[in-house]
């Protein structure tokens, strides 16, 4: 149950920032709409009230009175600070002064009558704006305003958004294995098992835009929708806009978590200490296969198949053919090619979910192997100089006990065999070296193993990432050979 605010986490002064700087061009092509008039008008989930007058007069402004309704906060220890959700009513953001606050009528008394600025912060230490650790994303912040110091010239737009929502901020942008570690898992994990069956669906409030979903849009789709029309969120963010949200759900669970991103300035790798099981990947996997109408009925009794991750744009497995040939041939395995730039996720999901094997270069849909069934293998490529033993956000995920998967890794160790990308292609991704100078490009060049890095968009990392591969196909079917799950497999691979 949640804890009643309490006076003591109240007392702390920060402020938060949020990333509303790139939308503001919305506003050159919407306020003008509404920049001669005061209105109003309403549809069933959205209020938007506009004061045309250059001070707004005491009251004119529509803003409701908010609250925080309780929190949920487990002990801050090690690796679990930053673990604890609240739900507040009406919490409003000002794009003016990039702040979250709660209307307290008149009953906030200011220590300087004259300050309108949002000073007065209320922090909690223990929420946090993701579920990543280590802060990564920073603490939650909010101010407890009074009416008249609402009703300025900085404020022309109210909007009311009906309903429930989520605050999320996204790590990175189009990158399926940080949308499901960070963000689907655990906010599944939040919700309670009738809220998440029989519930609205929650509207996701983005603290920053750059959260693409292009890979992920069915699996967003069936846990949030969206809660501005491209008008209501130019006028939100045109520098005058509040917007109010009537329940807010703040901080996600991170019982689910099994990775660190270094963002604590050690290196990557696995969390100290692990609080999600076997069981919670398959509740997780279960409800979505429910909900894309996959089931075990999909998978053909005796089939015997498996997957091969392709990338279409880089790293991809130059010798990929001949490295299915000779699998297909020594282990009775036909094979399906998946990319998630031409197959749906959810095809890709109803695959997976009754393979054998999964194959692929190291890369973000590793993830969904949490989606094959028990008795199976994944098997990660990796580049040349990429050390499988530095990168094991996948390793990690199927070794968790219980989960009945075996993990097989195999690492390019032939420089020869390593095809270098275009210096465009690796500007494109921040992976070019050819910007730096030449002592440096030397160092990268001349390295046979990237040594362990912290976060984030490491050029070394990403330049050897995103070169493609001629792969061993000996020494992968060699491995494959020693594998248990293929040698002593049942004849059947049912969804579980």
């Amino acid at each position: 149950m949640f804890r009643p605010l309490c006076k003591d986490i109240l007392t702390k002064h920060f402020f938060v920032k949020v990333t509303f700087l790139s939308l503001i061009w919305y506003s050159v092509l919407f306020t003008s709409r509404f920049s001669t008039r005061s209105d109003r008008f309403e549809s069933d989930s959205i209020y938007l009230q506009h004061v045309s007058s250059s001070l707004p007069r005491k009251g004119s402004l529509n803003i409701p009175r908010g609250e925080l309704l309780g929190c949920d906060l487990p002990p801050a220890v090690g690796d679990r600070r930053g673990r604890g959700t609240c739900r507040f009513k009406n919490l409003c953001t000002s794009s003016y002064h990039n702040a979250f606050f709660v209307n307290r009528g008149s009953k906030v008394r200011w220590k300087n009558p004259t300050d309108h600025t949002f000073s007065e912060m209320n922090i909690h230490d223990d929420v946090t704006h993701t579920s990543t650790v280590n802060g990564m994303a920073g603490y939650f912040t909010y101010a407890e305003v009074a009416d008249e110091y609402l009703n300025t010239e900085h404020h022309r737009y109210v909007i009311r958004s009906a309903g429930k929502h989520v605050l999320i901020r996204h790590v990175t942008s189009d990158n399926i294995a940080h949308d499901i570690h960070d963000v689907i898992l655990p906010f599944f994990d939040t919700l309670s098992p009738d809220e998440l069956e029989y519930g609205p669906k929650y509207k996701e409030v983005k603290l920053n835009i750059q959260g693409g979903k292009e890979h992920s849009s069915e699996l967003y789709n069936i846990f949030f929708q969206d809660f501005l029309t491209d008008e209501t969120r130019a006028l939100a963010f045109s520098g005058k806009g509040i917007i109010c949200f009537e329940e807010i759900l703040v901080g996600l669970s991170k019982e689910t978590l099994w990775y660190q991103y270094g963002t604590s300035g050690a290196p990557q790798g696995p969390l100290r200490t692990m609080n999600v099981t076997a069981e919670h990947l398959r509740i997780f996997t279960n409800f979505v296969r429910r909900r894309f109408g996959i089931d075990d009925s999909s998978c053909q009794v005796g089939g015997r198949y498996g997957v091969l991750f392709v990338r279409s744009r880089d790293r991809r497995i130059l010798n990929r053919k001949e490295l299915l040939d000779r699998i297909e041939q020594e282990h009775s395995l036909s094979f399906i090619e998946l990319d998630l730039d031409k197959n749906k996720l959810s095809e890709v999901i109803m695959n997976i979910s009754c393979a054998k094997l999964i194959m692929g270069m190291h890369g973000s849909m590793m993830i969904l192997a949490m989606f094959l069934p028990q008795n199976s293998v994944l098997l990660e490529m990796f580049p040349y100089a990429i050390n499988p033993d530095h990168y094991t956000q996948y390793r990690t995920m199927v070794t968790i006990p219980g989960m009945g998967i075996e993990y097989i890794a195999w690492r390019n160790l032939n420089r020869t065999a390593s095809i270098r990308a275009t210096d465009e292609h690796l500007n494109n991704l921040l992976g070019s070296i050819s910007g730096m100078d030449r002592e440096s490009r030397a160092g990268i060049l001349n390295r046979t193993e990237v040594p362990p890095k912290v976060c984030c968009n490491d050029a070394e990392v990403r330049y050897r990432l995103y070169h493609e591969t001629i792969v061993d196909i000996p020494e992968i079917s060699r491995l494959l050979r020693k594998s248990r799950a293929l040698v002593h497999n049942p004849q059947s691979s049912n969804v579980v």
